[in-house]
């Protein structure tokens, strides 16, 4: 029997069959992950094959790219120009006493001059404070000695003396001197300078105001007392009245000039 009728069918027949029989192709048909790679391959050869296009302009290429020119204008300045320099804020060089004002040069001789003014004040009431306290010290003991000697010419004079007047000079000079060594350390310590304002509050410094403006009232009242007393000189009865006022005065004085005086000292 002749074959040459069904060449034309015998020939593509055997030619699957020995496709289907190898071993590639019984993989696929095993896997099917494996035929969709294949057929991802020929798909990109078949790309490949296809003429690429013209290389557009590098304008063209990125339409998108932010440029200087079309960048937002509330974009920062560091997102589309990074300086090398640190900014204004990285500076850690700063001065937290310097004020506005005291950059010029007039305010800056006007300070100079207070603190100048401020040193000499303080430097001046140091002194007449120093002075105030030695003098007001020997100011202390010229008052108990002139009240000593004015106990012994008031025993001279009305209490069993004779009368004698051996007292009465001295006693006066004493006086004298002591009413004005007061004064000169009542004035030193009242216009002594005070550079710094002083709140009123109660301390020693007030005690010692306080009893020295009780003596200041009492030396006066003394000096009054006094020259009463000498002006009625012969008549007993008001004499030894304003004398005995003069000795009481005379005592409260000194307590209230002692009480002064160690308010401070010690």
């Amino acid at each position: 029997m002749t074959l040459s009728p069904f060449r034309p069918v015998l020939i593509p027949l055997l030619l699957w069959l020995g496709v289907w029989s190898t071993p590639s192709w019984a993989a696929e048909r095993a896997d099917p992950s494996i035929a969709a790679s294949s057929a991802r391959k020929s798909h990109s050869k078949k790309k490949k094959v296809r003429k690429a296009p013209a290389a557009a302009p590098a304008a063209a290429a990125l339409p998108d790219a932010p440029t200087a020119d079309s960048a937002p204008p509330d974009a920062p300045a560091a997102a589309t120009a990074p300086s090398a320099a640190p900014s204004a804020t990285d500076n850690l060089d700063f001065n937290l006493l310097e004020e506005s004002g005291a950059k010029s040069p007039a305010a800056k001789a006007a300070a100079l001059a207070l603190n100048q003014d401020i040193e000499t004040q303080v430097g001046r009431r140091r002194q007449m404070l120093y002075l105030h306290q030695t003098l007001g010290l020997a100011m202390l003991g010229s008052l108990v000695v002139t009240e000593v000697v004015g106990q012994l010419n008031l025993d001279d004079k009305f209490l069993g003396g004779r009368d004698r007047g051996t007292w009465q000079l001295l006693h006066i000079g004493l006086a004298t001197s002591t009413l004005a060594l007061f004064f000169s350390v009542g004035m030193l310590g009242l216009f002594a300078p005070t550079p710094y304002p002083k709140r009123l509050v109660f301390d020693t410094t007030t005690v010692h105001r306080a009893c020295m403006a009780l003596a200041t009232a009492g030396m006066i009242a003394q000096l009054i007392l006094g020259m009463a007393s000498a002006g009625h000189e012969g008549s007993y009865p008001q004499q030894r009245n304003f004398v005995t006022a003069h000795q009481v005065v005379g005592y409260a004085t000194l307590g209230a000039t002692a009480v002064g005086a160690t308010t401070l000292v010690f």
